[in-house]
This record gives structure tokens, C-alpha cells and sequence, in this order.
């Protein structure tokens, strides 16, 4: 007996999270967004020579989810580049090198918005998939894919998190304008790499273009 309640509330708590989630989607109003990253990272201890930014992209969905009047859930699916750029001087060459990880990257917002301005904040958690690594100098150019992993074979730690700031105004025909930065707090340093000494966290300052996509049960934006 004990079994088949605890299997009916199981059913009950499914059903219950089903409904809420299809609730959920028809409230939510969807867009594209796009922008461009400046990427850089803190590092301890400080990196020499000292990095600078690094010009790179994000691309990918979001959803407004409206909680009230001038407050709305928005989560999302970003593939987002981070990274960092430094130049040093080699046997007399200068050699500027970049390190470009990309993350699949899923920002949860909360947002306050009224029909002209929106600003917000929330967590956000991504997982390194693919990149590359350069170096220029002296008319030769070297390119190699990073890894990762927490092995000493491997580039970056698979997971990176932290905390997203954002703020924009709305432009007509239901575009967005907004700025945001992206405070990592993971260390992002394969777990080979790390001591209680060392540690590396993203920095990406971004600006981005949203496209909402208008549908008939929902045409504000």
C-alpha cells in the first residue's frame, strides 16, 4: 500500500510539473539575440604579460516569462564566446595570441521592464564545447583547438558559472538594445592545473541586438 501511494503522488508531482511547464510555454514570449562579446579573465595569480580583450561574439534564444505587470522570468540558450588576448615579444617578434572558448551557456534571468527600458539580473551556468587557440608573429600564424576537461591535457574546465548583468532600452518594431556583463565565478583552470594559489574566472562585457518574435497570443514586446 505504501508503494502504490508513494507511486500515485510521484504521478500526481509529474502531472502537477507537466501542466506548470505548459503553462509556462504559453506565457512565454520568444527571441533571437545576438551580440558582440569583449572577453577577458581574471587570473591569480596575475597573468604576465597582462591580457586584454578579446573581440568575439554570442548568438542564440531567450523567453520572457511574465511574473507581473513589470517583472519577467527570462531564461535562455546561448552559444557564447569568451577568452582572452595578450602580445608578448619573442627573439625580437612581437606574437599576439588569443585563447577563443565557446560555451553552450543557459542564463536565467529576473527582469524588471516597462514598455521602454528593462534591467535585470540572475545565474547562469555554460559548458565549453569548442575553440581555438592563436598566435601571429613574424608572418607565421599557429592554430590549435582547445580541450576541455580536468586533465593536464585539456585547456579549460568543462563548466563555467556566474552572475549576469543587463540593461537595455526597446526599439521599435520589437527590437532590443541592451548591455551586459557576464562576472564568472568558476575556475575555469582543469582541476590538474588548480591549487589554492590559482585560479582563472571569465570577464565578458557584451553588447547585444534581441529580435522578439511576435505570435497571436502575445503581440507586445
Amino acid at each position: 500500500m505504501t508503494s502504490f501511494s508513494s507511486t500515485c503522488k510521484m504521478i500526481a508531482l509529474f502531472a502537477f510539473l507537466a501542466a506548470s511547464t505548459n503553462t509556462l510555454i504559453a506565457q512565454a514570449h520568444f527571441g533571437l539575440k545576438a551580440g558582440f562579446n569583449l572577453a577577458d579573465v581574471e587570473a591569480e595569480p596575475d597573468a604576465e604579460p597582462d591580457t586584454k580583450m578579446l573581440p568575439t561574439f554570442q548568438l542564440g534564444v531567450i523567453a520572457d516569462i511574465r511574473v507581473s505587470k513589470y517583472v519577467t522570468l527570462q531564461p535562455g540558450l546561448l552559444l557564447s564566446g569568451k577568452g582572452f588576448r595578450y602580445e608578448f615579444d619573442f627573439l625580437g617578434q612581437d606574437i599576439t595570441a588569443t585563447s577563443n572558448p565557446f560555451y553552450f551557456q543557459i542564463p536565467v534571468n529576473l527582469m524588471f521592464q516597462n514598455n521602454q527600458v528593462y534591467f535585470g539580473a540572475g545565474p547562469y551556468v555554460g559548458l565549453g564545447i569548442f575553440g581555438n587557440s592563436k598566435a601571429k608573429g613574424g608572418g607565421e600564424s599557429v592554430s590549435e583547438d582547445l580541450s576541455f576537461g580536468n586533465s593536464n591535457d585539456d585547456n579549460y574546465g568543462p563548466l563555467d558559472f556566474g552572475l549576469n548583468l543587463e540593461a537595455g532600452v526597446k526599439l521599435p518594431g520589437s527590437f532590443r538594445l541592451g548591455v551586459g556583463y557576464g562576472l564568472g565565478f568558476a575556475n575555469v583552470l582543469p582541476e590538474y592545473y588548480r591549487s589554492p594559489d590559482s585560479s582563472v574566472r571569465h570577464r565578458v562585457l557584451q553588447i547585444n541586438l534581441v529580435y522578439m518574435l511576435r505570435d497571436k497570443g502575445n503581440t507586445k514586446s
